[in-house]
């Protein structure tokens, strides 16, 4: 089975590339991890109507997946504050106060959005 993967993950037209290049081999099935929702959601709408097209980890704008398998995003981001929470009140004397930062790798991502929706 060939693993394939844009040179970056913020490298959404390499993904959509390797997507059509994957279709015209006409294969039994591609699984796919979108590196962003709204721009994958139309090239895997046009692969599913001539390939079984199953998603993980990250959504995209489409109903098309044959199959899709995800954990649940806003609850690890949900437990990624909690346990930061614990880590500054256990620094700080019990205080849990201050400012903190997100920061993301791939803004766009669907897994990295929905995580940063349950952080907040």
């Amino acid at each position: 089975v060939p693993e394939l993967g844009a040179q970056a993950e913020t490298d959404v037209n390499g993904q959509v590339s390797i997507l059509e290049n994957a279709v015209a081999s006409n294969p039994a099935a591609i699984v796919i991890a979108p590196t962003e929702f709204k721009a994958l959601g139309k090239p895997i709408d046009e692969a599913a109507a001539k390939v079984k097209v199953i998603g993980i980890d990250s959504g995209a704008d489409s109903k098309a997946f044959t199959s899709f398998l995800t954990t649940d995003n806003v609850q690890g981001g949900r437990v990624a504050a909690d346990g930061l929470a614990a880590a500054i009140g256990a620094a700080n004397g019990g205080k849990i106060e201050g400012d903190v930062a997100l920061i993301t790798n791939a803004p766009g991502a669907g897994s990295l959005e929905q995580r940063k929706q349950g952080f907040t």
